[in-house]
C-alpha cells in the first residue's frame, strides 16, 4: 500500500486525498447527500432555473434560487447539480492519510483541496480545482554503513499538486427509472512541485449518476476514465463508485460509499476504498463536513479523514 503513496491517480482533490503523493483526486459527500430531503435532485441548486430551457445551454443570470448548496465534497462522487448561471462555490478541505507495509508507515497531509465552481450559463458550469499543498513522511528503517546499527529515520516530500480545468452539464434528470445523470470533464495543467505533479496534462470524463429511493435515501455515484502519467508513461485509468446517502433531517445528512480505483498506479493493481461521513447546513449558502475511509486492500491507504467547509454566493 505504501507504494500507492508515491502514484500519479485520476486529478481530483478527493481522489488525492487516498493518493497524497499523486497528482491526480474528489471527493471525493457530494451534492447527492444533500440534507434537504424535499430536494430530489440532490442539492436543490439545479431547481432554480426558472423557465423553460430553449435547447441545452440558456442563459439566465443570476436567476433567484432555492433550497441548499450541493457540494461535490466530501467523498469521492462527483454531484449531479449544475450550479445555476451567475452563482460562484468554493469548497475547502483537509486530509490526512496514513499507510504502512511491514516497517514502513506513510503519512500525508493534504490542505485547501480547492474547488471553485461558477455558474456560466443554463445548465454550464466551469471549475478550478486544485489539490493543495500536500505535505507527505515516509518513516522506515535505516542500516548505518559503518557500524551496521539500525535506526529509524524519514524522508519528507513536500509540494503544491496541479491544477485542474473542469465543466459540467447534466444530460438526464430523474424520473422513475432514468437517473439524474451528469457529464463532467477535467484538464489537469501540469503546475505543481517537481515531485507532486505528473508533468504532463491529464485528461479525465466522468458521469455522475443518481436516484431518489424514497423521500430521504438516495443512491448515487459516478464513473470515470483518465489517461494519467507514471514514469512518464501515460496509460488507462479506471474509477468508479456506488454510494447511498440519508438525510437525518433538513440540515444534517451522512453518506456510506465505496470507491475503486484501477490500476492504482501503472502496473498495479487497484485499489478499494470504503468511507462514510457526515454533512450539516449551517444555512442553505454554507456546509461543513467530516467524511472518514478505510482500505480494503493493499493497494488502497489504510485509513483516511477529512474535513471541509462550503460557502456559495
Amino acid at each position: 500500500m505504501v507504494a500507492m503513496l508515491a502514484s500519479v491517480a485520476i486529478s481530483d482533490p478527493r481522489i488525492d486525498a487516498q493518493t497524497p503523493a499523486s497528482v491526480g483526486d474528489d471527493p471525493r459527500a457530494s451534492g447527492d447527500r444533500s440534507p434537504n430531503p424535499d430536494d430530489d435532485s440532490g442539492g436543490g441548486a439545479e431547481d432554480a432555473a426558472s423557465p423553460a430551457r430553449e435547447g441545452l445551454f440558456r442563459l439566465t443570470w443570476r436567476p433567484p434560487v432555492e433550497g441548499a448548496l450541493a457540494t461535490d465534497r466530501p467523498g469521492f462522487a462527483d454531484t449531479t447539480v449544475v450550479l445555476p448561471p451567475g452563482y460562484l462555490q468554493l469548497e475547502l478541505g483537509y486530509t490526512y492519510t496514513y499507510d504502512s507495509e511491514s516497517d514502513i508507515h506513510a503519512r500525508d497531509h493534504a490542505l485547501s483541496q480547492l474547488n471553485l465552481r461558477f455558474g456560466l450559463l443554463d445548465n454550464l458550469e466551469i471549475r478550478t480545482l486544485w489539490s493543495g499543498y500536500s505535505m507527505s513522511e515516509v518513516e522506515f528503517t535505516a542500516e548505518s554503513p559503518r557500524t551496521g546499527r539500525r535506526y529509524r529515520t524519514a524522508d519528507h516530500d513536500d509540494g503544491a499538486s496541479d491544477m485542474v480545468l473542469g465543466l459540467r452539464t447534466q444530460l438526464l434528470k430523474n424520473d422513475g427509472l432514468v437517473p439524474d445523470l451528469t457529464f463532467l470533464g477535467n484538464l489537469a495543467i501540469p503546475v505543481g512541485g517537481d515531485s507532486k505533479s505528473a508533468g504532463a496534462v491529464v485528461p479525465d470524463v466522468r458521469l455522475a449518476y443518481g436516484w431518489l429511493l424514497t423521500e430521504r435515501l438516495r443512491l448515487y455515484g459516478v464513473g470515470i476514465a483518465a489517461a494519467p502519467v507514471s514514469d512518464g508513461e501515460r496509460f488507462f485509468q479506471a474509477a468508479g463508485s456506488a454510494g447511498l446517502s440519508y438525510a437525518w433531517t433538513d440540515r444534517l445528512s451522512s453518506f456510506v460509499e465505496y470507491y475503486g480505483i484501477c490500476p492504482a498506479r501503472r502496473e498495479s493493481d487497484c485499489a478499494h476504498t470504503a468511507d462514510g461521513g457526515f454533512a450539516f447546513l449551517i444555512n442553505d449558502n454554507m456546509q461543513i463536513d467530516f467524511s472518514a475511509g478505510v482500505g480494503l486492500n493493499e493497494e488502497a491507504p489504510d485509513y483516511l479523514v477529512g474535513i471541509g467547509v462550503a460557502f456559495r454566493w
